[in-house]
């Protein structure tokens, strides 16, 4: 198979360890804000389908907007979501956010709406531990094999083939000054 070649294996492995290292920085920078931001609270981290019941439009706040929402039970309930990503939202629309871990007033909104990538910078503990469980069973795979069996064979890398021992005297055809061919 096409990743079965050296290339392909070192690709795969050092596309894990930028991931690794990747939502390792998201992980400590998050709390790295968490510790050093003057107010905020913890919250219980969600993913939810809501259907969107009105959209507020603040003008003193740069970062943010009210969004009301709805949920299953008909209740509604106020959150705030950053202004780009309320752009266009129109009222009974569904839409899927996500509320993070920590909460800080300026830094980081209550919730956001839902994407991969916002995703992963919430929550990076999910994709590090797929990341590392990968990494470690692709190293796991390789361990008792013999190098050459993982590696490939060795390529020579050049035809320079090393003289044996009864040659490293003069050689027989050599004639030196005086010698005749002959003796």
């Amino acid at each position: 198979m096409f990743y079965r070649t050296k290339a392909w294996r070192i690709a795969i492995d050092g596309f894990l360890w930028a991931a690794i290292a990747l939502f390792a920085w998201f992980l400590l920078t998050r709390h790295f804000v968490a510790l050093m931001a003057a107010t905020g609270r913890w919250q219980r981290p969600s993913i939810s389908r809501v259907t969107v019941g009105q959209v507020q439009r603040d003008a003193n706040d740069v970062f943010t907007d009210v969004l009301i929402m709805v949920d299953k039970d008909g209740k509604q309930h106020l959150t705030r979501l950053p202004k780009d990503e309320l752009y266009g939202v129109k009222p009974d629309e569904k839409m899927w956010i996500i509320r993070p871990p920590y909460v800080s007033v300026g830094v980081s909104p209550p919730a956001y709406r839902f994407s991969f990538a916002r995703l992963a910078m919430e929550f990076p503990e999910i994709f590090l531990l797929i990341c590392c469980t990968w990494l470690f069973m692709r190293f796991k795979s390789r361990l008792g094999k013999p190098f050459d069996e993982y590696v490939g064979p060795a390529k020579p890398t050049s035809n320079y083939v090393v003289p044996s021992p009864e040659s490293w005297g003069r050689s027989k055809n050599f004639v030196g000054k005086g010698q005749d061919k002959n003796s």
